[in-house]
């Protein structure tokens, strides 16, 4: 059995149906139909944000908001003013969904539920004529002379376009679905994750954080952001950020480094050296209970230890190599990883189809009619909204496209 499709999306996940219902609502007499290999769609949806979706993230700069792409950042700058964050903001008003802006910049439906997202998703894309087969997954995908050849698990599809929209996958994944073109896939792994620390004395502050601290792989780059403490090791945005920016170093050291955290967030070491120094000259009153900067009590008395500094000590009490340790220990305390696990339920991807395959319409350049999407190329965002904005943008460009050549 053979169907005939104007145009055939392989994923059910948000760039998909978001790509689906941009098609149908430019063409509403096109044939649209998305193959998902599984029994449910919009998974990523439904967890992101804890169950509520972020959105995007409340960056109207296309310069400023592509910063937030470890991979990807020269696209999106230039694909971001196509459609960026207003338009995506304008897009979900305009279909009957507010957006909630919270004071770090992520995004959320005001219902504060991710369900909002997902069955108006799933309930537009059937409102506009749109079918859903579950359960399919392809084997093999063909170019004809005028269409696609599809086959399936099932039946076989004919499509004049294609795209793919399978996420994150591996690259054997990928592969079979643009042969026998040998385009580059770098590989996926990875990103947005938490870093692993075998060390009881961190880990038994489990649930402390702290709303401005950085953090850096030994010699690399430093990342700030709010840390928390967890029972596995260290999480929060500043830790995020990094296992993203750092994701392809870190998967080559095997998520084995050197870690620094720096819990003041970056202050001046001279100013605040000079401040230690006059309360050791002058202050009577116990360290323990005297925080030289503004952290939670436990984490204070933690970097105290680390720091070979006795609890009732006095200021006036330390000495110079107290002083020096104490320095150290508030802005490069160091740690060892010795892995990372998933953040939340979420799991985030690098690598996949390169950019340089591609064309400005997320149109594979080697075989036409063929455009792959959100996740499944090169394209990796940090937490906070960035990577479903990837998805909306390339898209909402992709179903523009494959629209013109819908007759």
């Amino acid at each position: 059995m053979t169907e005939s499709w104007d145009c055939v999306i392989i994923g059910g996940g948000a760039s998909g149906f978001f790509c689906a219902i941009n098609i149908l609502r430019n063409k509403p007499d096109a044939k649209v139909i998305i193959l998902e290999k599984t029994n449910k769609t919009l998974s990523k949806v439904r967890v992101s944000g804890g169950g509520r979706c972020n959105v995007t993230h409340d960056c109207l700069d296309p310069k400023t908001m592509s910063g937030n792409y470890p991979r990807g950042s020269q696209l999106m700058k230039k694909q971001l003013k196509q459609f960026g964050v207003k338009q995506t903001i304008d897009w979900f008003n305009n279909s009957g969904i507010e957006l909630v802006t919270e004071s770090d910049g992520r995004m959320f439906p005001i219902t504060n539920s991710s369900e909002t997202i997902a069955v108006f998703f799933e309930d537009e894309f059937r409102r506009l004529g749109g079918v859903l087969h579950f359960k399919v997954e392809v084997k093999d995908l063909k170019q004809k002379s005028d269409a696609f050849q599809i086959t399936t698990s099932k039946i076989e599809y004919l499509a004049k376009s294609v795209v793919i929209a399978i996420g994150g996958v591996p690259k054997d994944k990928i592969a079979p679905l643009i042969q026998p073109n040998p385009l580059k896939i770098k590989d996926t792994l990875p990103s947005l994750f938490s870093m692993k620390i075998n060390d009881t004395a961190l880990t038994s502050l489990s649930g402390v954080s702290i709303p401005a601290g950085r953090v850096k792989v030994t010699g690399r780059y430093w990342y700030d952001g709010p840390i928390l403490i967890t029972h596995w090791g260290l999480s929060g945005p500043a830790i995020l950020k990094m296992s993203a920016f750092d994701a392809e170093y870190l998967h080559q050291v095997q998520y084995q480094s050197d870690l620094l955290i720096d819990w003041t967030g970056g202050i001046n070491e001279n100013d605040y050296l000079l401040q230690l120094n006059d309360l050791a000259n002058k202050s009577l009153k116990s360290i323990q209970n005297e925080k030289l900067i503004d952290i939670p009590q436990r984490l204070w008395e933690f970097i105290l230890v680390k720091s070979e500094i006795d609890l009732k000590l006095k200021y006036n009490n330390l000495s110079k190599l107290n002083r020096n340790k104490l320095m150290e220990s508030l802005l490069r305390m160091p740690f060892k990883t010795i892995g990372k696990t998933t953040f939340k339920e979420e799991f985030v991807t690098c690598g996949g189809i390169s950019l340089k395959e591609l064309n400005a319409n997320y149109e594979i350049t080697a075989i036409s009619g063929l455009y792959a999407i959100g996740e499944v190329i090169d394209v990796d965002g940090v937490t906070g909204g960035y990577n479903f904005q990837n998805a909306w943008t390339s898209a909402f460009i992709a179903a523009k496209s494959i629209s013109e050549r819908i007759n």
